[in-house]
């Protein structure tokens, strides 16, 4: 015997602001704007997140708003870990909250660094010596991170993104390139250190 019934209604449990997001309860701009001084946001551009330029209790921040999906990518517990060991003058200053938001302190005249830019020497000179001072953090020294070999990171992006970005041949040179920096060295796991992300350049 089958047993069929309907509803014309149903409940979605609702514990967190990242659960109302997926639900559509409340947009990134409207969380963006209740947490505001002045209820003015601007957005920012971002890969990852949802990003808006605010002021919060009279400072000017970033306030990160996690994506749908972003767990897949970004580990946000060892984010934070990762980012309180690093100087104070390489990364602005960042507050974690529940759910993966985050607030950062708004670096004013500071952009991130382009390809154009990575064309002049001294910016060129800058992010090497901020890279060399990323790379004095040796993973064998804080084993209980996770290691990010880039084999699997290739695989993983290509799975997510599920699309192809090389040929065969390209492909095969990639994971050539990968399997060789793999059996080097691991620093502390860079995702948070791109040079987009964390290397800025101040205008002069």
């Amino acid at each position: 015997m089958i047993f069929i019934s309907f509803c014309k209604s149903y409940y979605i449990e609702i514990d967190s602001l990242k659960d109302a997001l997926k639900a559509n309860l409340i947009t990134p701009q409207e969380i963006a704007l209740q947490c505001s001084d002045d209820e003015k946001s601007e957005k920012l551009f971002s890969i990852t997140n949802t990003n808006y330029k605010i002021n919060f209790l009279k400072e000017c921040k970033v306030l990160r708003i996690p994506s749908q999906g972003r767990e897949k990518i970004i580990n946000t517990n060892e984010e934070e870990k990762i980012l309180a060991l690093l100087p104070k003058n390489i990364t602005p200053k960042s507050e974690f909250f529940a759910n993966e938001f985050k607030m950062t302190t708004f670096l004013e005249g500071y952009k991130p660094l382009s390809f154009e830019d990575l064309k002049d020497d001294k910016i060129l000179l800058l992010l090497i010596q901020t890279l060399k001072k990323l790379h004095i953090y040796k993973h064998k020294d804080y084993p209980n991170f996770q290691k990010i070999p880039m084999v699997d990171e290739i695989y993983k992006y290509e799975k997510i993104a599920n699309i192809k970005l090389t040929t065969p041949i390209e492909h095969k040179l990639l994971l050539e390139i990968a399997k060789s920096l793999d059996k080097g060295v691991y620093s502390m796991p860079q995702r948070f250190t791109t040079p987009q992300y964390l290397i800025q350049w101040k205008n002069p």
